[in-house]
């Protein structure tokens, strides 16, 4: 009889196990789900807060490092994919804010195996492009195209999700904006 308790009461243990590991499963499952929906991401960078720094290697076999880019002048990070065709509607018009603006301008392609040729080829050689899933990560980017700018000292000054250039030239030119606004010092001599 006593072995008869032990074989129920080791089953139900056994069975109880089970249903935690499904539960802990769906658990993941539904925050993965969360997390992927457009709009909500679970790390979101705020304005004011330092950007997660990063170094990887640009399609020319160069290192990227964003701390040595920022503390020169503002870096903007522009998260896209190959598939997208936003993404690829906005590329060109990266020549004209590279050339107007006193800005680092880095493309970051999240998608992993895609062939990267036609994208290269809209993009001008001043133009930094890495292909970074992680990256993308660490950036809470859950949705393409996404642009960042962050100022000198790595700060971020704003964020949006793009969908069309008009929208990243808008972005640029309040940023613009904001900084001539600012009131300099004036020195006595």
């Amino acid at each position: 009889m006593t072995d008869f308790i032990i074989i129920v009461t080791l089953m139900l243990v056994l069975i109880q196990l089970l249903l935690i590991y499904m539960l802990a499963r769906l658990i993941g499952q539904f925050l993965a789900k969360i997390k992927s929906v457009g709009g909500i991401s679970l790390t979101e960078l705020q304005i004011g807060e330092q950007v997660p720094l990063f170094r990887d290697w640009n399609s020319h076999g160069r290192k990227v490092i964003l701390r040595e880019l920022f503390g020169q002048k503002k870096v903007l990070l522009l998260f896209i994919n190959t598939t997208c065709q936003t993404c690829k509607s906005i590329l060109p018009d990266l020549k004209r804010a590279a050339e107007n603006g006193d800005i680092h301008i880095v493309v970051i392609n999240t998608d992993k195996q895609s062939n990267d040729e036609e994208i290269q080829a809209m993009l001008p050689s001043d133009i930094e492009y890495i292909r970074s899933a992680d990256i993308m990560e660490a950036y809470g980017v859950t949705k393409v195209p996404y642009a960042f700018l962050v100022n000198q000292n790595g700060i971020l000054e704003s964020h949006r999700s793009l969908m069309n250039s008009n929208m990243l030239w808008n972005m640029l030119e309040n940023e613009t904006a904001r900084t001539h606004d600012r009131v300099l010092p004036v020195m006595n001599e």
